[in-house]
């Protein structure tokens, strides 16, 4: 979503709720000029600039009280006011519901009775308006509840639509009236009764709050709270300013009527903006009382058990209203106004106005101040869990490095401890090679030696025999012969000379010890 499409839900969403308080401010009792003409325009010149001064007071006290509600999530007004007066919730909460109560009741009967008075303009007895439109007003409340709540914006609409118009032409029509009254500062009480009186209408005005808590779950910030705060401040005080200098133009002919407005209607000689104003204002008295009775019924709904079925008992409550209201309507609208609204308004000036503005602001400052503590709690741990987080990855890593050097002089280790058994081995292998080879050279060589042995056995033996058979030849030529001078060296030639069998295959060893032998026996014989 874009910047340009947030920015637009976000105005939309402020202006809503702004709206549900312009809706709740100008309604019926608003649209006769009543209100505004006592607490206001009576005193004089001040109307001009006091009743903007108010509606901020007022927008200050939804202000605190809606940033209460996102806080802690405390959209009803029973759950609100706990929050806002705790810990002394038990006393201001009983206070805020029975003023809340005294506005619902005060509200529907004022409808009820200016919906008579404007009867009662068209030659319509002011007892019998009131049976007429308390019967039309428990009608609607019973079965055209959902009508109303959908035309209610409409209506809404319609009422700033022609009390604009009405506003202008007014103002034009008796301007110079108007004129004279600001430059000659008008003002018929000191400024202290003329401030008391505006404190007393922010004061009723406030119990108003729980209607617009109901309506604000949509804003989630404190920024979209105070958006929407401004944009009701600017409807409402325009249109409060407006409507004051237009009754300041009338004065002092229109502070006798009941329904101001309608007077100066009349005096306009304007018949189709008299009828239009006429029925719109019939419409806001309707869609005002049935509000308040809404109010009424959905406070108690749940409160009584009895009757079981819910229509029933709605409709029960809603007649125990109507009834109340249409009695309290029978003390005229202006009485309603002045001595209701008053000394409600100064209930509301206690019970709302100053604990909101000073108690609530304290409150949602506290609140504020922790949530930005928990935050950068919440901040530092991310960010020395950041910080953290590259040591014990390092950590972490060396921990892993130093494994794997220990795996690696633990598989080197066994490995060498491998080799070095196989080396063993080896080497017993080769032991045993060489000692198995040495045997069999040793044997070998002994069966040389034996055989060796053997032959040279045989060749002396037979050496031994031919040297004896020598002898006994010569031994017999001896016999035969004479001796001679000389015979031991013919003898010892031809011993040298007598050929030896298989001398040439003995080795030199053994015919060493061959002609050692025959030496030895050459010399016996000798």
């Amino acid at each position: 979503m874009s910047e340009n499409s947030k920015s637009k839900v976000g105005f939309l969403t402020a202006f809503q709720v702004a709206a549900v308080w312009f809706g709740a401010h100008v309604g019926g009792g608003f649209a006769t000029g009543n209100q505004t003409m006592n607490f206001f325009v009576k005193y004089g010149w001040h109307s001009i600039w006091l009743p903007a001064v108010i509606i901020i007071i007022i927008g200050l006290t939804y202000r605190e009280s809606l940033v209460l509600a996102k806080n802690y999530g405390t959209y009803d007004y029973k759950s609100w006011s706990k929050k806002m007066y705790g810990p002394y919730d038990k006393f201001f909460s009983v206070i805020f519901e029975i003023g809340y109560l005294l506005i619902v009741l005060l509200g529907t009967g004022g409808s009820i009775a200016g919906s008579a008075s404007l009867m009662e303009t068209y030659g319509v007895n002011y007892l019998v308006g009131v049976l007429i439109t308390g019967g039309i007003f428990y009608i609607l409340t019973i079965y055209g509840s959902e009508l109303i709540r959908k035309a209610s914006t409409i209506i809404t609409v319609l009422i700033l639509i022609f009390l604009t118009i009405i506003v202008i032409v007014g103002i034009v029509n008796n301007s110079g009236n108007l004129s004279h009254l600001v430059s000659t500062k008008y003002s018929p009480s000191s400024f202290g009764t003329v401030l008391y009186s505006g404190l007393r209408y922010a004061g009723y005005q406030a119990f108003v709050v729980a209607i617009v808590l109901s309506a604000s779950d949509t804003l989630k910030s404190d920024k979209a709270i105070n958006k929407s705060i401004l944009l009701g401040i600017i409807l409402n005080g325009v249109m409060i300013t407006l409507s004051c200098i237009m009754l300041l133009a009338w004065m002092p002919g229109a502070q006798k009527e009941t329904i101001p407005i309608l007077y100066i209607c009349k005096r306009l000689n304007g018949g189709f903006l008299l009828f239009s104003y006429s029925v719109v204002l019939f419409l806001a008295f309707v869609s005002t009382g049935i509000g308040c009775v809404f109010g009424a019924v959905a406070r108690f709904e749940n409160v009584f058990k009895k009757p079981e079925n819910i229509k029933k008992r709605r409709g029960l409550i809603s007649l125990v209203c109507m009834v109340l209201s249409m009695a309290i309507s029978l003390f005229g609208l202006t009485k309603i106004v002045v001595i209701g609204y008053g000394y409600v308004g100064i209930i509301g000036i206690f019970a709302v106005v100053i604990p909101c503005i000073v108690v609530g602001k304290i409150k949602n400052n506290k609140f504020k101040k922790e949530k930005e503590s928990i935050l950068l709690e919440e901040q530092n741990d991310i960010s020395n869990g950041d910080k953290n987080s590259p040591s014990v990855e390092g950590k972490g890593d060396m921990l892993k490095e130093k494994d794997s050097m220990l795996k690696g002089e633990q598989d080197n280790i066994s490995q060498k401890d491998i080799d070095i058994t196989s080396e063993e081995d080896k080497d017993d292998v080769l032991k045993e090679k060489d000692s198995e080879s040495i045997e069999d050279q040793d044997d070998i060589s002994k069966k040389d030696n034996d055989s060796v042995s053997e032959e040279n056995k045989d060749d002396v033996l037979k050496e031994e025999d031919s040297v004896s058979e020598g002898e006994n030849d010569i031994s017999k030529k001896d016999e035969e012969n004479a001796p001679v001078e000389g015979q031991d060296d013919a003898s010892k030639g031809n011993k040298k000379s007598v050929p030896v069998e298989g001398q040439d295959d003995m080795p030199k060893e053994d015919k060493e010890s061959a002609s050692t032998q025959e030496d030895g026996n050459t010399s016996k014989e000798e």
